[in-house]
């Protein structure tokens, strides 16, 4: 008859892991997995938004330089413009504010009324663009969903930005007469004798579109 006897562990063996202990780390390493995920949907997340609102400054920008250009705006005010990589953008352009700006420093001896007249024409336009709902925006503007935001001082008399600029406002009798008015010295784009307000930012009405 044989007896087995037990192995005895070394006494500088490592112990071993129980069953509860191993439950604990598997739960440990879960929490820390998801954990590491949702960081990483978060940071995802962000940087789609932040791409989105980059595309909208830049549509936002682009609107501008055809305003600027006077190039009548190829789009209706609040139109969809889209985005080289699908996204769908809607847009809102104001260039009815005038804007006064008063000098910090008195102009020399006989120029107060030419300066005067030339800082009191200035135009403020502003334009906002924000990601529509066909791509996950809103249909009208909420400030929760990617959008930008831009505004910029315009004289309207500076109308030699491109060479071709000031053929599309002679070509054009409405803007001709606008442009006109300005240069008697009355201030804004108002509407030529006899006609309707309108023009707005481009030649040829671009800025009907952008109202």
């Amino acid at each position: 008859m044989t007896t087995r006897t037990r192995p005895t562990r070394r006494p500088d063996a490592p112990p071993g892991l129980t069953f509860l202990e191993t439950v604990l780390a598997s739960v440990l390493l879960g929490l820390v997995a998801m954990t590491a995920m949702s960081a990483v949907t978060f940071v995802a997340r962000l940087q789609k938004k932040e791409q989105r609102e980059l595309a909208a400054a830049e549509v936002a920008n682009r609107l501008l330089v055809i305003y600027l250009d006077e190039i009548q705006i190829p789009w209706e005010q609040g139109e969809l413009i889209d985005w080289p990589n699908g996204d769908r953008y809607r847009w809102a352009m104001d260039d009815s504010a005038t804007v006064r700006v008063v000098s910090a420093v008195e102009p020399p001896q006989g120029e107060t009324a030419r300066t005067n007249i030339t800082l009191e024409r200035l135009r403020l336009v502003k334009v906002r663009v924000w990601l529509s709902e066909e791509s996950g925006g809103t249909l009208g503007f909420d400030a929760a969903v990617p959008h930008a935001y831009l505004s910029r001082l315009v004289d309207p008399l500076a109308v030699f930005r491109r060479h071709d600029a000031f053929g599309r406002i002679w070509n054009n009798p409405q803007r001709r007469a606008e442009f006109e008015a300005l240069i008697r010295g009355q201030t804004g784009r108002g509407a030529p004798p006899g006609g309707s307000p309108g023009g707005g930012g481009g030649g040829g009405g671009g800025g009907g579109g952008a109202r």
